[in-house]
């Protein structure tokens, strides 16, 4: 993926996966998190396109969470902070979810600058797993989205297929994955071999489902 591809991603992400906090603060913060997964060592951004070059399919995924999260907190806090801002002073209703349920969590990550390495990250992180992984990395699939006419062509079984592939090169042994309960996919997870481990309800009450891929050495 290159830079200049995500401000369709942004726009796919926000109206094809909307749930969760950051696509309901914009296209603009969207797009400047996007490309945290472009420029740091520990992040995939994979993208297909069609024949006009369009993106058709993509995802984002982390080979590594912790050092994901920790470099993005020492090189991006402040930009995505400003654009979080600014999407919440936008959306009134959104800015006052982040107080009641989010705020004092980012504050003390915004603080600590990434120094913390265990626990779960919320919307930064979907799925990262509770406790200390210093032992192994984990990766994490944060993101993937078909354009719902380039559906049914395997496209996000092909992304999926290729992240597994980085996590291997990677050294990586397992990754996670979150989706909600009522979201269709679910089942598609489960036929690519990933194993659900469990679900919880989270901040904005709805049902979430984790699940877990061990990938094999390169």
């Amino acid at each position: 993926m290159a830079r200049t591809d995500t401000e369709q991603t942004a726009r796919l992400h926000v109206a094809h996966l909307p749930d969760g906090f950051f696509p309901q603060l914009g296209e603009t913060y969207l797009r400047r998190w996007h490309q945290t997964f472009i420029d740091v060592p520990s992040a995939v951004a994979l993208v297909i396109k069609d024949r006009d070059g369009r993106v058709a399919a993509f995802l984002l995924g982390t080979t590594d969470q912790h050092a994901y999260v920790r470099d993005v907190l020492e090189r991006d806090r402040y930009a995505l902070a400003w654009r979080g801002v600014a999407g919440m002073l936008s959306h009134p209703a959104v800015a006052r979810r982040f107080l009641r349920t989010r705020a004092e969590l980012y504050a003390r990550k915004l603080w600590s600058g990434g120094r913390q390495t265990s626990g779960s990250s919320g919307d930064a992180g979907p799925g990262t797993p509770a406790g200390d992984t210093a032992l192994a990395p984990v990766g994490v699939v944060h993101a993937i989205v078909t354009r719902p006419p380039c559906r049914g062509k395997g496209y996000g079984r092909l992304l999926l297929r290729r992240y597994e592939s980085e996590l291997s090169g990677a050294g990586t042994p397992h990754a996670v994955l979150v989706t909600g309960a009522t979201n269709a996919a679910a089942d598609f997870y489960r036929r690519l071999d990933w194993r659900e481990t469990g679900r919880h309800v989270d901040r904005d009450g709805r049902e979430i489902i984790h699940f877990e891929r061990i990938v094999g050495p390169a």
